[in-house]
């Protein structure tokens, strides 16, 4: 969270790097920006995907981002990494699911390892993969792990050819509190119900292969609320994608600071 990019490249140079424990055996020596205008970048736009499909506002500002950019002479067009989209998110539910649930009570793992001797294994619901990682044994957990790698490969492949990838960061501008039962809450995407946790999909495609990812202000929705889209770099390349946002905010303007309503 920052007012600007300027303020995650300082952010970046004081919490990045080993641990003093560690500092003896390694170093970090992440890329620093090389290009100086968003002329010179290759851009490629993901506006929506069917696996999770974000409202057309949110699609419709990642391609005028992108006209943007093309105007302002960067090589800009549609693309997205050859993946299988199904597998990455099982492998980001396991190792999302098996982190949460670390501190869990042994008598509630028991429950959920009764529970998912029911599932079937072509049920992907988040409720179901919450119970199936929650009790994965450490063989399965590393297996997913290594399968991460793979999706590593694939987007480094990707980013081959593209310097940065702008794509939505979740599927609506901010949305009402939901109190209801945590796995059965839902969102309304263009008036069609979503599940609540699919907004993790955007987050969780990007992470899952370590890439670093800014998210950046474009202006407010038709209703006033903000619009972020992530600008998605190659791995070890957090210092340009913070580096592009800042450029684009040049072009298009930062943040801007909401209305004081008290």
């Amino acid at each position: 969270m920052a007012r600007s990019a300027e303020d995650p490249a300082v952010s970046m140079n004081a919490v990045a790097g080993a641990r003093s424990s560690e500092a003896i055996g390694w170093q970090l020596n992440l890329p620093r920006p090389q290009k100086k205008s968003l002329k010179e970048f290759k851009v490629a736009l993901w506006q929506s995907d069917d696996m999770s499909p974000v409202a057309k506002e949110i699609s419709d500002r990642v391609q005028t981002i992108g006209d943007t950019l093309a105007k302002l002479g960067a090589t800009v067009a549609d693309a997205k990494p050859n993946i299988d989209l199904n597998d990455a998110m099982v492998v980001y539910s396991s190792l999302l699911w098996g982190v949460m649930s670390a501190g869990m009570p042994e008598d509630q793992k028991e429950e959920m390892r009764t529970a998912r001797m029911g599932l079937d294994v072509d049920d992907h619901r988040t409720a179901s993969n919450y119970v199936r990682y929650s009790v994965q044994d450490h063989s399965e957990w590393g297996a997913n792990n290594t399968k991460r790698q793979f999706l590593r490969q694939a987007w480094q492949h990707f980013f081959s050819d593209w310097d940065i990838l702008i794509c939505p960061q979740t599927a609506t501008t901010a949305f009402p509190h939901d109190h209801g039962e945590y796995m059965n809450r839902q969102l309304m995407v263009d008036n069609e119900p979503q599940d609540y946790f699919q907004q993790l999909f955007w987050a969780g495609v990007v992470t899952v292969a370590h890439l670093p990812s800014t998210v950046f202000p474009t202006g407010p929705s038709s209703e006033g609320l903000p619009i972020g889209l992530q600008a998605v770099g190659a791995e070890f390349n957090d210092y340009c994608t913070i580096d592009f946002t800042r450029l684009l905010a040049e072009e298009i303007g930062g943040f801007v600071p909401p209305p004081n309503y008290s």
